[in-house]
């Protein structure tokens, strides 16, 4: 991800951090899970 945006990884480590902490949630699977549950399927 940090190179695709170019950010550093740390940057981009404490970015994820904040999003979960503020999420209230422990791992990014469990934020795409979060985000699966939200977001309707849309066909490709």
């Amino acid at each position: 991800i940090a190179d695709e945006v170019f950010l550093s990884d740390k940057t981009v480590k404490n970015y994820v951090s904040n999003i979960l902490s503020k999420l209230n949630l422990r791992r990014r699977s469990e934020a795409a899970a979060f985000i699966a549950r939200r977001e309707p399927h849309k066909d490709d």
